[in-house]
């Protein structure tokens, strides 16, 4: 193999060189530079490839959301995560701060022993993730908090102005670096919805998708339906009736990330409702409150409940105290509290009724502790009002003086059956008497939907007794969504009543009911009668002369 200098370089001498060993070498040389071409042109990738974040939210509208990058890290298909690095040097400053507040070097101590280990973005990443895991499977079984950790990472990151989030919406996908994320609400969002809880979040090579951890607290008020016992947004009653009522309250799926959680249901009664107290007169014997089935007696500190001006205030001080650890306070574990009201004369007849609202405070942002007002929710006691109007059977003069009684009938509960209405419209077991007045009417405020049999007494100076009990149906309809009365109806089967007006709108029922006066002829229907027994007027004019023969015939008899 000859060899030439050229330019101080020594080339092979291409005449003298072995064919396949030059072949050899100029493969090897061209793949030599492409690499280094392709080092030099490819740009230089971040440690931490993209990946793929969407938060959904059970709420209503779309929730905003910021998250923070804690890590970068290479993330695969199977979510496990190799080049672990902080994200900035921000972040590692800020993180350990508070890790060190959290038991960190203890368990440096244990895990990883030696000096700087505490700066090593991959034991912070280990210990923070054991955390959160930790806490997760503990929530099961008690409302202890995950919340230190996070939330006091959550905290630290939003009050660091050097370090910038990234804004996210619900239901939307966001790129973003792979690695380890925190994510929790924009605490600029709207204020009437429920705030997630900070999630620990790894965004990976597959798309990553997470649910919030929030929901809104519901409230919802019913009432016993008297006539069936079945419970209902609204009931038809009559006055004086005790009826039964309950709320029922939920609690929020994240409740374990609170450290403070007042939770209160405040219930209004409507002026024409009164509150049943026991015998005793005290207020924690008449208003009973659970959580999960379990009776808690208030005792003024965790449980206060207080009535004034016609408001029940339920308030549950801090249902993240640990006074409640014992109770097991979970999201499937509903509040409930159960009362009982009274139906009073001053109740109102029209078509929305006698409205009890409710309303439920609570804390509805794990960071901030801001407290919201879920909207209403409502029950409601329906009655009527009853008018008897008293008339001359042909001239519709009003007539003063008439007598009635009048009792409920039908298929209600022991305290409802064959019961009399009294004056205000409640049911008693004695008869009360109502008279007409000058203008021939009575009216009863406070009639509830059933049948009731009316019997007159005593008729005005100078009629005629109606003898037959009038027998009158009242029925409602109420729409289950706005618990508004949408039909009522009045019917009666008498001869001498008549259903004159029935208004649902206003709750009223007009009834008119005739006598025949003691000096009028038999009327139409009575000549009718007659002719139906096949006696006409000339037969029985016939049969009055006859009559009158013999008689006369009789007395001739005597004289002699």
């Amino acid at each position: 193999m000859n060899f030439r200098r050229f330019d101080g370089m020594v080339i092979v001498g291409a005449r003298d060189a072995d064919p396949k060993l030059a072949q050899r070498i100029a493969v090897c040389l061209a793949a030599a530079i492409c690499c280094l071409l392709g080092t030099a042109m490819a740009p230089r990738r971040a440690l931490a490839q993209d990946g793929s974040l969407t938060i959904w939210s059970r709420q209503r509208g779309e929730p905003a959301y910021v998250a923070y990058q804690v890590f970068d890290a290479d993330v695969n298909e199977a979510g496990l995560s190799s080049h672990i690095a902080w994200a900035s040097p921000e972040m590692r400053d800020d993180v350990l701060d508070v890790l060190d507040d959290t038991g960190y070097g203890q368990w440096l101590d244990k895990a990883h022993p030696g000096p700087g280990q505490r700066e090593h973005a991959q034991n912070a990443a280990e210990f923070i993730g054991g955390s959160v895991g930790r806490d997760e499977q503990s929530q099961a079984g008690s409302h202890k908090p995950s919340r230190s950790l996070l939330i006091s990472l959550a905290r630290s990151l939003e009050a660091d102005e050097r370090i910038k989030a990234v804004s996210l919406v619900a239901g939307r996908e966001a790129i973003v670096p792979q690695g380890q994320w925190i994510v929790f609400s924009n605490s600029e969002s709207s204020t009437d919805v429920a705030h997630s809880a900070p999630l620990w979040v790894t965004v990976g090579s597959e798309p990553t998708s997470v649910n919030e951890k929030a929901d809104v607290p519901t409230l919802e008020k019913q009432v016993r339906d008297p006539s069936d016992d079945v419970w209902k947004k609204a009931a038809t009653v009559h006055a004086g009736q005790v009826c039964s009522f309950r709320i029922i309250g939920t609690l929020p799926s994240n409740l374990s990330a609170y450290e403070h959680f007042p939770y209160c249901v405040t219930d209004r009664l409507p002026a024409g409702c009164r509150l049943s107290l026991a015998k005793d007169g005290r207020l924690e014997d008449a208003v009973i409150v659970s959580i999960g089935g379990r009776e808690i007696k208030p005792d003024g500190t965790h449980l206060v409940v207080s009535y004034e001006k016609r408001t029940l205030t339920v308030l549950f001080a801090d249902l993240a105290d640990t006074y409640w650890d014992d109770f097991g306070l979970a999201p499937d574990k509903n509040v409930l509290i159960t009362y009982s009201a009274t139906l009073t004369r001053g109740a109102s007849s029209a078509q929305t009724g006698n409205v009890n609202n409710a309303t439920l405070s609570y804390s509805n942002d794990p960071l901030h502790q801001s407290l919201v007002r879920t909207g209403e929710t409502k029950s409601c006691l329906l009655t009527h009002t009853l008018t008897l109007q008293k008339r001359d059977a042909r001239s519709k003069s009003p007539l003063a003086g008439a007598r009635f009684s009048i009792q409920r009938e039908g298929s209600g509960s022991k305290a409802t059956k064959q019961a009399y209405v009294q004056a205000d419209g409640s049911l008693g077991s004695k008869p009360h008497i109502f008279v007409t007045g000058k203008d021939g009417t009575l009216t009863i405020r406070g009639i509830g939907q059933g049948s009731y049999r009316i019997v007159e007494e005593t008729a005005p100076s100078g009629y005629r007794k109606s003898n037959e009990p009038i027998k009158l149906a009242i029925a409602a309809s109420v729409d289950a969504q706005t618990s508004c009365r949408t039909e009522l109806t009045a019917r009666t089967s008498s001869e001498v009543a008549t259903v004159e007006s029935v208004d649902a709108k206003e709750g009223t029922i007009a009834l008119a009911i005739t006598n025949e006066s003691d000096e009028q002829p038999p009327d139409k229907t009575t000549v009718e009668r007659l002719a139906q027994t096949g006696v006409g007027p000339i037969a029985a004019s016939l049969a009055g002369v006859g009559l009158l023969l013999i008689a006369l015939s009789l007395a001739a008899e005597r004289r002699r």
